[in-house]
């Protein structure tokens, strides 16, 4: 389907962006209070796993809206509310979810906001790793590490976004679709007729 023609936001679209971001922020601040007691049992490179779930709102916000600046705005709203309800990172939250952000939107202007299928899905959540990890090696000391530990660390975060960011954001997307409760939204439209 082709990316909205519309020059500007709708308020149907600002409010799903901040209820929709909202609501991953506060499931940022739940994987990041889950982070804090797994990363010590999994240790640096197994707690990578679950990196990819800190995407999703730059995902699936922009999978259901399909339009320019999505990814960016999704992201940079959960980000900033799971940073006021207080993780470990602090501001740095969404300086991340920034980042994060722009990652996405790079995935997707990659295919002209008009590919949404599971092959931009996880590089959508595949590109923004590189930011994150790039931002995570400069903050928070990686090149302590040995150069096999980043490489694996890097490579299980862009697994983890491919699958946890990407494949779940349009699993996600794709089963509120099917309530019914998007039908007013770009994904719902083509999911009507049958695209």
């Amino acid at each position: 389907m082709a990316v909205s023609k519309t020059p500007y936001w709708s308020t149907r679209e600002i409010v799903l962006i901040g209820t929709m971001g909202a609501v991953m922020g506060v499931l940022y601040w739940g994987f990041s209070q889950a982070y804090n007691v797994y990363s010590d049992a999994l240790g640096k490179v197994g707690s990578q796993f679950a990196y990819g779930l800190w995407f999703i709102g730059g995902i699936l916000i922009p999978y259901i809206l399909r339009k320019p600046w999505a990814a960016f705005l999704g992201e940079a709203v959960a980000a900033s509310v799971s940073m006021l309800l207080g993780t470990t990172w602090g501001v740095d939250t969404a300086v991340s979810g920034i980042l994060q952000g722009l990652g996405s939107e790079a995935a997707f202007a990659l295919g002209r906001y008009r590919r949404y299928g599971a092959g931009t899905m996880m590089l959508a959540g595949m590109i923004p790793g590189i930011p994150a990890f790039a931002h995570d090696y400069l903050v928070y000391g990686y090149a302590e590490y040995q150069p096999a530990i980043n490489i694996g660390m890097f490579l299980i975060l862009l697994v983890s976004g491919a699958l946890m960011g990407g494949l779940l954001s349009k699993a996600i997307g794709d089963a509120l679709a099917r309530t019914g409760t998007l039908d007013n939204y770009p994904i719902g439209r083509e999911r009507r007729k049958g695209v």
